[in-house]
């Protein structure tokens, strides 16, 4: 069983008719009688009355309510992954010191958060020495303070004339 033949399955149970399917689907009409002849055989009973004329079985019925769900939570999956692909979904952790948390992250979030708003962000505002510390342990992604080492772990970033820097870890 694959998707392909799941989505050709639910072509054929929704036009009730090969050769209209396999013109939708851009297939062989034969290419489409593998697929369902393979589901067939993999569930082991006939998906569609085919005399007089093309009708779901009892069986066909069971698996097509089941591929709407498959093919629906697939299409969430693709969705999911492609927004985080883009960076449209995932967390972002902020550091920042007490001032610069306070005076200059509620200058810059708003318009962030408009723009990417499926991202979760946390703000954790601490000394410099102690977000150095979580920087070079992975739970912060940058901070926005004041140099106090020179850790060659970190990279620092001059954002004004004033020494404070934008760090990460490397």
């Amino acid at each position: 069983m694959d998707l392909t033949s799941l989505r050709y399955f639910v072509a054929l149970a929704r036009n009730l008719h090969f050769t209209k399917t396999a013109q939708e689907l851009y297939i062989s009409q034969q290419n489409l009688s593998q697929h369902i002849n393979k589901l067939e055989t993999h569930y082991r009973t006939p998906l569609f009355y085919r005399k007089p004329k093309l009708q779901l079985t009892p069986a066909g019925k069971a698996l097509y309510d089941s591929c709407i769900k498959i093919l629906t939570e697939e299409d969430n999956i693709s969705r999911q992954m492609n927004d985080i692909i883009q960076n449209n979904v995932g967390s972002l952790s902020i550091g920042a010191s007490q001032y610069r948390g306070q005076y200059w992250l509620p200058l810059i979030l708003p318009d962030y958060l408009k723009r990417w708003p499926n991202i979760n962000v946390q703000v954790t505002m601490e000394r410099s020495e102690k977000m150095e510390q979580l920087l070079v342990s992975g739970d912060l992604d940058f901070f926005v303070g004041i140099k106090h080492g020179d850790d060659s772990l970190l990279r620092f970033i001059p954002l004004m004339n004033d020494k404070v820097y934008m760090i990460s870890a490397y």
